[in-house]
């Protein structure tokens, strides 16, 4: 299997041409967010989507629907990634007026939380609703901080994300608290279509380092070569 590896929070085009050299698939702009460090502004994500050189996805928290269908003609991204507490009829009234993917970030339990089939299968119901409305692919992060909705280190439970990886019928992302160091065992125990990563390849926040950015997609793209290797 190969693995698809979004860098997330981008703030410059000098972060997008590392993220890009480092050998990612995607990256993340977050667009208006106060809460986050990472976030810039409608008109400064519309430039870095029209110059970038990798396919972007628009990350936004509760934005109203007529702004983001304003925000995607203009930025023409790959993806918009609603990462709030948008409903599957949000989902689905987007989706008939953008032409672009849209990711639905779930919020999944902290990694140190027993496993609970119950609340996986309700997690499930969720995740299925999302994806019957139109989501493109369901995102797992982890459960945020007061007043947060990502980008926190924060790592999320692997076992849910696997339970609902085996039994989606679509694309799953794993996000939340992934560095160049875990990220390996985090595909390993997931196996994830892809990884989504932000502070874990940062000097401090909000500040990419392509060191990091670099270890990290080539540590995924050997755990994924690994088990590709191990299923034929």
């Amino acid at each position: 299997m190969d693995i698809a590896i979004k860098i997330c929070g981008m703030r410059s085009a000098s972060d997008i041409t590392a993220a890009k050299k480092a050998g990612a698939d995607f990256v993340g702009i977050v667009v208006g967010v106060p809460s986050s460090v990472r976030s810039v502004s409608e008109d400064e994500a519309v430039k870095l989507s029209q110059a970038s050189q990798l396919p972007v996805v628009i990350v936004t928290v509760n934005m109203d629907c007529d702004r983001l269908v304003e925000l995607v003609s203009r930025a023409q991204p790959y993806a918009i990634q609603l990462h709030g507490d948008e409903s599957p009829d949000a989902i689905r009234k987007l989706k008939k007026l953008t032409a672009c993917e849209i990711w639905k970030a779930m919020k999944l339990p902290p990694q140190d939380a027993s496993f609970d089939e119950a609340f996986a299968e309700h997690l499930l119901k969720m995740a299925q609703q999302y994806v019957s409305a139109g989501a493109d692919a369901i995102l797992f992060d982890a459960t945020p901080k007061k007043g947060a909705y990502g980008g926190t280190g924060l790592l999320s439970h692997w076992g849910y994300a696997r339970f609902l990886t085996e039994r989606l019928r679509t694309r799953t992302i794993l996000a939340g608290g992934l560095n160049p160091k875990n990220v390996q065992d985090a595909i390993n125990s997931v196996r994830p279509w892809g990884v989504d990563v932000s502070s874990g390849v940062e000097v401090s926040k909000g500040i990419k380092a392509f060191e990091l950015m670099d270890e990290f997609v080539k540590n995924a793209r050997t755990a994924a070569s690994k088990l590709w290797q191990l299923s034929r």
